[in-house]
């Protein structure tokens, strides 16, 4: 299987280095997206294999937290794997502060399939009264200068985009091929979804789902709300298709920093990958999924 790692990175380039060498197999081809506010050459320096490819800064763009930059930038990614010289079976979306929890075997073997993985936690249509249909109804500027931005938040209504019904769920996922074709046509036959999105908050958790629920592809995805016996149970794990990610935790920033108090947890579950790892807090735990993974 070929298999085409999108990574959005902005920070710690030898954590960066760590995970594309424990990413590296055989028909693996990795693509790095830089925010455009880094030093790409930090990067460069450390990191230099003939499988790992930096998209070019003409294909960079800056990443704002909420805003349209991150996917922006994963549609740059995809576009660039796209149309690379490798015809890719899937395509798996990681962040930088991501880390393997299985050994490659593993995840080769699990995503050689017709799984769309990603999770959908909710549909966006203002009767289940919580913050995503706020994203949408408003117009939200995130890239624009601090006081706008705090100023205009919450401030715009505006008529949201109908063509599709808007989900929300995880922004992490390992499609197949044929639905990131799909994904490639839907964008660009409907351009004023575009429009729409370049002033939803959060649009990272909304872009892709939603497009993927309106998709023939939707019967194939691996965790999906209206597909569960019991919504509560599912809301409340930790497993975002094939990411461990802890949105669940206590008096801590979310999602939780892993360390090893989460080593059991995310060793027995049915996840491929984890975030967020941070250098010195869970040096220890990436440490110990070395050793397990080996």
């Amino acid at each position: 299987m070929n298999l085409a790692y999108l990574i959005l990175a902005h920070q710690n380039p030898l954590a960066l280095k760590k995970l594309i060498e424990k990413l590296d197999h055989n028909g693996v081809c990795i693509f790095v997206h830089i925010d455009k506010k880094s030093e790409i050459k930090k990067f460069l320096s450390v990191i230099a294999k003939s499988n790992v490819v930096f998209l070019p800064n003409n294909k960079r763009v800056t990443v704002n937290w909420g805003a349209f930059g991150q996917v922006l930038a994963t549609l740059n990614l995809i576009e660039f794997a796209y149309k690379y010289n490798v015809n890719f079976d899937r395509y798996c979306l990681l962040s930088g502060s991501d880390y393997p929890v299985k050994n490659n075997n593993e995840i080769i073997s699990q995503l050689d399939s017709n799984v769309e993985y990603i999770r959908i936690d909710n549909v966006i249509d203002g009767y289940n009264h919580d913050s995503h249909f706020d994203n949408i109804q408003y117009y939200w500027f995130m890239d624009w200068p601090g006081k706008i931005k705090n100023l205009l938040k919450r401030k715009i209504k505006r008529k949201i985009y109908a063509n599709i019904q808007s989900y929300y769920g995880s922004n992490w996922w390992c499609l197949t091929n044929d639905c990131i074709t799909y994904i490639l046509k839907f964008v660009k036959d409907n351009k004023a979804y575009m429009r729409f999105h370049r002033y939803t908050l959060c649009v990272d958790e909304i872009f892709f789902a939603s497009i993927i629920k309106a998709s023939p592809f939707a019967q194939n995805i691996s965790h999906d709300f209206e597909e569960t016996d019991d919504v509560l149970k599912f809301r409340e794990s930790n497993i975002h298709a094939c990411h461990y990610i802890d949105w669940n935790a206590l008096d801590v920033s979310l999602p939780k920093v892993l360390d090893m108090n989460d080593a059991e947890s995310i060793v027995k579950s049915s996840a491929l990958f984890a975030r967020k790892f941070e250098p010195d807090k869970s040096n220890e735990l990436i440490d110990y999924l070395d050793m397990k993974t080996s």
